[in-house]
């Protein structure tokens, strides 16, 4: 696939550099940068990677994360990106977007859904417009919580198991980089039509309130 497709990495997951989300884009980024013009928003700790540009961004602090996603968009707007994706759950306002999904109900057990941290999750997956789930136990629990979810914005990459703290393997890494890549590119072609541009500028309104009320 061509590299002139543009997209910006929201790096946050670095800011905790043990987290399982942290590894994964660890080995993943450097596969995306074989296929598409990268570039990291870096938050801190982002990883350097060769064919990769980086851009410093101000620190995820869990608070104001309506006004993040503002700043996300200006940015991504401001560096012409084609397509976006973040290493955990923020978001743009109008560009378009893929995201990585791994299980959710464990999550929803012992979060309250009502808490910040659950709410952006749950915003990132309904605006994205394409979803990888990290193997069918993610792709059930998607369908589980958002049964409204079109089918076909969703797909279920091979399972990655994070939890004991190795790196992923990388033939696992590879095929969910064709995936990620191929949803990027089909979102990019889909940001064109006219119900989707309605779309975009309905949600950036919406974010643009919530902003403004620090929601």
């Amino acid at each position: 696939m061509s590299r002139d497709l543009h997209l910006i990495v929201d790096g946050v997951a670095f800011q905790f550099p043990d987290s399982p989300s942290s590894r994964l884009w660890h080995d993943l980024l450097p596969k995306l940068a074989e296929n598409v013009r990268l570039t990291i928003l870096d938050r801190g700790g982002a990883p350097r990677v060769d064919g990769a540009e980086f851009v410093g961004f101000p620190a995820h602090t869990g608070r104001d994360t309506a006004a993040d996603s503002v700043l996300v968009d200006r940015f991504c707007k401001h560096l012409a990106a084609d397509v976006f994706t973040s290493t955990r759950f923020t978001t743009p306002l109008e560009t378009p977007m893929a995201i990585l999904v791994g299980d959710l109900l464990p999550a929803a057990l012992h979060q309250k859904t009502a808490t910040r941290e659950w709410r952006e999750r749950e915003i990132a997956i309904l605006y994205a417009q394409a979803r990888i789930c990290l193997g069918a136990k993610a792709g059930d629990d998607l369908e589980t919580l958002f049964p409204y979810l079109a089918k076909d914005s969703i797909t279920v990459a091979p399972a990655v198991d994070l939890v004991a703290g190795a790196s992923p393997p990388p033939e696992a890494v590879a095929v969910l980089a064709e995936d990620l890549v191929s949803a990027l590119h089909e979102v990019a072609e889909r940001s064109k039509r006219e119900e989707q541009v309605r779309f975009y500028q309905k949600w950036a309104q919406l974010r643009a309130l919530q902003a403004e009320v620090d929601f």
